[in-house]
């Protein structure tokens, strides 16, 4: 199986178009609109500082996962799929320019509100958001202190061995079905459904708590 990091950047390379690679290493992939000048498929951040990866663990309050502690150290973060997959960073600072240079991921400190309002059960229980998929609705992507990782939405965790193997499943799922292009709003409600549902995910019902 291969890393998070190979696992996107195989996806990269399969969809390269109108690509731009910065110094610093970050990478936009295959510009979509015109109009829109920091819509890409893919954006793929430069590899987390020292003080971000301080700063991940002690925003995370454990000790980081071996494979998501590499991947930071060669990616700080990405969006994905046209805006649909987000794997969060640790750079608090907030862009609010069109520069390319200025672009960052979204900052995993702020999503944590964001995911402990809406299932408060799992933070409890020590899962930590490191991301999430936009689809018809937000799915969670997270991580513990051992080692695991899961998508947790509508009630519902979605087990996996660890951060590699979460992000090689979901992309070659996004993959099937977005073939390096948008995809239509009832599209995406099949993603959706697809990746809650498949057979290939080992399934859990989150506890009433989490609604």
């Amino acid at each position: 199986m291969s890393t998070a990091y190979e696992a996107i950047m195989m996806q990269a390379e399969a969809c390269s178009g109108d690509d731009i690679f910065l110094k610093n290493g970050t990478k936009f992939v295959r510009h979509l609109a015109e109009d829109q000048a920091l819509r890409f498929f893919h954006k793929i951040f430069a590899p987390i500082s020292d003080e971000g990866l301080r700063l991940s663990e002690q925003i995370c309050n454990f000790k980081l996962p071996c494979d998501y502690k590499t991947f930071l150290l060669r990616c700080g973060g990405a969006t994905l799929f046209d805006r649909s997959f987000y794997i969060y960073g640790y750079d608090p600072a907030i862009s609010r320019t069109l520069r390319l240079e200025d672009q960052r991921p979204v900052f995993c400190g702020s999503a944590q509100n964001e995911f402990r309002t809406s299932y408060p059960h799992s933070a409890e229980n020590g899962w930590f958001a490191v991301g999430s998929i936009v689809l018809e609705k937000k799915l969670w992507v997270a991580v513990n202190k051992h080692g695991e990782a899961a998508i947790i939405g509508f009630d519902r965790i979605i087990t996996f061995d660890s951060f590699d193997v979460i992000i090689n499943q979901t992309i070659s799922t996004l993959d099937k079905e977005f073939r390096c292009q948008s995809i239509s709003e009832e599209k995406s409600v099949l993603i959706q459904n697809i990746l809650l549902n498949d057979s290939n995910y080992q399934t859990d019902i989150a506890k009433k708590t989490d609604r």
